[in-house]
């Protein structure tokens, strides 16, 4: 895959999400930052619905950021044509943002909710129903109920031995940080875990170029979402792991995560506080020979200065 960036006069700064909340809390100040063009995505959007706080909207105004744009096609699949829009007061693109998705959010919450509220639908459905009949068709449902609310569960819950499979391939704690010091992380995980693959090929199994199974169904296989997919595969092998891979919720603070960091490919800098989002972030680029330059930065609740340096 040919990895695309964009070439302005300035250097293009895509900043996590913890960058634009700390500036609009005052607590952290960037020096020039007219030297640069600030960056976000729809995944920051996103973000900021789920966790219902819009504090960040005023760190991107503060920075007049633009969007990374996902251009999608008639049937709304990306196509891989990344743009960068033009600047829009970020409050106004959150509400355009929210016409967008509404009636999209949710919808793993409301399959739980439907496997509650079954047993009432049917109840009213079976009315006319004499009392033999409605009793018993009223027992399967909930045998049925139960038994989906159970699957659910079992998908998402905190059980899985995911300590337990990482041992397994061979990854103990110790080995994992050793790797993580190293200038390739994903080719030395790689030589550890390759004899359990099966033959499957490094990029296939993490996601750099599209499985066979991708390529037939014709789903697209871009960039970002190439990038982002490493990232899941790293947190799952306990490569700087994100915690809470086991809850629901946790879960999409993660996929969020490697969409930060498939968007982020395309800027020149990835800016962020959080260390274990860094790492992944700088062992994908590396192996992937990505020009974009990762930058973690301390972050001091009394105070944090960023200073940026002209292209």
């Amino acid at each position: 895959m040919n990895y695309q960036q964009f070439n302005l006069d300035k250097p293009v700064i895509y900043a996590d999400m913890n960058v634009y909340r700390y500036l609009s809390y005052g607590e952290l100040r960037i020096i020039n930052p007219e030297s640069a063009v600030w960056a976000y995505s729809s995944t920051h959007l996103d973000e900021i619905y789920r966790n219902g706080n819009r504090d960040a909207l005023s760190g991107m105004k503060m920075l007049e950021a633009r969007e990374v744009k996902d251009n999608l096609d008639s049937k709304f699949k990306s196509v891989g044509n990344i743009t960068l829009n033009g600047y829009i007061d970020p409050t106004e693109r959150y509400n355009q943002h929210l016409e967008a998705i509404n009636g999209f959010d949710g919808a793993d919450d409301l399959i739980e909710k439907a496997t509650e509220s079954l047993p009432e639908l049917i109840d009213r459905l079976t009315e006319p129903l004499n009392g033999n009949q409605k009793s018993l068709l009223q027992c399967h449902v909930k045998e049925a109920s139960k038994e989906m609310k159970d699957f659910f569960h079992e998908h998402f819950s905190e059980v899985r031995p995911i300590e337990k499979t990482r041992n397994s391939m061979g990854l103990k704690s110790h080995l994992r940080k050793k790797i993580e010091r190293t200038g390739n992380p994903i080719e030395e995980i790689w030589k550890i875990i390759e004899p359990n693959m099966d033959g499957v090929p490094l990029g296939q199994f993490f996601g750099f170029d599209p499985h066979p199974a991708t390529i037939q169904s014709g789903l697209p296989h871009t960039q970002d979402s190439s990038l982002g997919s490493a990232h899941i595969i790293l947190n799952m092998l306990g490569f700087s792991p994100d915690s809470g891979l086991n809850k629901r919720d946790k879960i999409r603070n993660i996929m969020a995560d490697g969409r930060h960091v498939g968007m982020a490919s395309y800027c020149n800098h990835l800016l962020s506080a959080d260390m274990r989002f860094i790492n992944k972030a700088r062992a994908i680029y590396s192996h992937a020979k990505i020009k974009t330059e990762v930058c973690f930065f301390q972050y001091n609740k009394e105070g944090t200065s960023i200073k940026i340096l002209a292209k």
